[in-house]
């Protein structure tokens, strides 16, 4: 099979990227994807390399990425595209992240993933996320057969449920999403998120190890955890990485905040931090289903995470990841593990293992290709 992965990436993340990487515009579209994707971002090249590791074809391209875009459709002389190169950088971004733009309008970038579609000729076109694509677009690439099959794939609140109609099958790592959408009679399968094992070869270890670290967003999904956190900080060395600054309120949790942590940069921090905090949106309910399980063991450290009913189907509560009910209970945990050094590495030992052995990407895309084979 040949598969079209089409992610998208964080606004601010790309900023960043441009500013700390101004060599990256001299370089041509493959040496500059590559140096994105050195940089580890969501889900990187992962679905792509594992996919061609077990026997298929496969490609990424970064829809909302208007830099990267504009360079492919230049060197593959698309007329349209001249306009815009020439456009200011913030300009350009506007466009790639408006709302507006990616749902109502066929706008340029439509226009080069498109002609991208068409150079590619994929069998499978998967979509990383439903909520940013204007399905009749989709329809129109199914109805003029520039592809066979549109799979997508959400975690995430749910849009509008004609947003689905487009795709021959969706993917989910929430089993009350899957329940949902096949109710609906949107054609949807569970698969769980995964860690790369390539992103152990790039980690560097520091000298001063944090103690107890969060990295992540906050939303109004997430203001139960903010006040949890400000409880933690009150009695441990707490360090938080996020973009949402502003959600940091509190004086307590401003001494704590660190700045932002994207891709490499966050797999650093959690590689040196003795435990790390996971907590779930309300949009999971009772099932946990996050990168960041998967991210925290995968490079070595201790995860502690909020309960969840299924969290015991991934992971061993107790052996290689540890939960907490409420703050009294995670500040007890907390307090427990750093003065019993012994029990913390033992468990995060056996939380890498697990992950190693069972949650890497290589294994999920084999799980993806047994479930495109039975449902299409």
């Amino acid at each position: 099979m040949r598969f079209l992965i089409v992610d998208t990436y964080y606004r601010k993340f790309l900023e960043e990227f441009y500013q700390k990487f101004p060599e990256v515009f001299e370089l041509n579209y493959d040496e500059h994807k590559n140096l994105l994707f050195s940089r580890f971002f969501g889900t990187s090249n992962f679905y792509s390399k594992n996919l061609k590791k077990i026997g298929h074809e496969a490609e990424e391209t970064i829809f909302n990425d208007p830099i990267l875009q504009l360079k492919w459709a230049k060197e593959h002389n698309l007329k349209f595209v001249q306009k815009f190169l020439l456009q200011d950088r913030g300009n350009l971004f506007d466009l790639a992240f408006s709302k507006k733009e990616r749902i109502l309008s066929y706008n340029v970038f439509y226009k080069i993933l498109k002609n991208q579609i068409e150079f590619l000729k994929p069998d499978i076109l998967y979509i990383q996320a439903i909520t940013y694509f204007n399905p009749v677009y989709l329809y129109c690439l199914k109805i003029t057969k520039k592809v066979k099959y549109v799979l997508g794939q959400i975690a995430s609140p749910l849009p509008n449920i004609l947003y689905f109609k487009p795709y021959d099958l969706v993917l989910s790592s929430l089993p009350n999403m899957v329940e949902f959408l096949n109710k609906n009679k949107i054609k949807s399968e569970y698969l769980k998120l995964a860690f790369e094992p390539e992103i152990l070869n790039h980690l560097r270890e520091e000298k001063e190890k944090y103690q107890i670290t969060f990295v992540g967003s906050f939303t109004k999904e997430h203001l139960d955890f903010i006040a949890l956190l400000e409880d933690i900080a009150k009695n441990f060395p707490l360090r938080i990485w996020t973009e949402n600054k502003e959600a940091l309120k509190s004086d307590i949790l401003k001494k704590c905040y660190m700045g932002s942590a994207w891709g490499m940069d966050m797999y650093n921090i959690l590689f040196n931090s003795l435990i790390t905090l996971n907590r779930h949106s309300k949009i999971s309910e009772n099932y946990a289903n996050n990168m960041r399980l998967y991210e925290a063991t995968g490079v070595g450290t201790m995860l502690i995470t909020d309960y969840k009913e299924n969290l015991n189907q991934i992971f061993e509560i107790g052996s290689e990841v540890e939960i907490y009910k409420n703050s009294k209970d995670l500040i007890e945990k907390i307090s427990f593990y750093l003065n019993n050094e012994e029990k913390r590495k033992e468990i995060a030992k056996n939380g890498q293992r697990k992950t190693l052995n069972e949650h890497t990407y290589e294994k999920r895309m084999k799980e993806l290709i047994d479930i495109i084979q039975t449902r299409l």
